[in-house]
């Protein structure tokens, strides 16, 4: 873990986890104890499905299973749609990506709002 911010009386830091290990957010609220954790930031690539709940993502490694949704608009001319381009490129057979967002958990379900994301090579 590093603290790459504490300025306002608030600190920014980051962990790098193990590929094979499982990211949890209800767990890493519950690590930080007294602390508020305002949001988990993740950097995760897996392969990406959809079924009758939605698109997921399954991370690779850990083979955790995370919902994935476009992150909320920031202003009205904000129109984010990260989710239709993995969609897109779905069609064109790619299932592979690196996703990037903000990680929400809610009733057991992990859901990665999405900032950005891009088709990998599969391994």
């Amino acid at each position: 873990m590093s603290q790459l911010d504490f300025s306002q009386g608030r600190g920014v830091y980051e962990v790098s986890i193990a590929e094979k290990a499982k990211l949890d957010v209800d767990a890493v609220k519950k690590a930080v104890g007294r602390f508020k954790l305002e949001k988990v930031e993740a950097v995760l690539v897996g392969d990406v499905s959809k079924d009758d709940e939605g698109t997921c993502l399954k991370a690779r490694g850990s083979g955790a299973k995370f919902m994935l949704a476009n992150r909320p608009k920031k202003d009205d001319g904000d129109t984010p749609d990260v989710l239709g381009q993995i969609e897109a490129k779905m069609k064109e057979g790619k299932s592979s990506f690196q996703v990037t967002g903000v990680v929400i958990a809610e009733k057991g379900v992990q859901t990665i709002h999405l900032e950005s994301a891009e088709a990998v090579e599969k391994k």
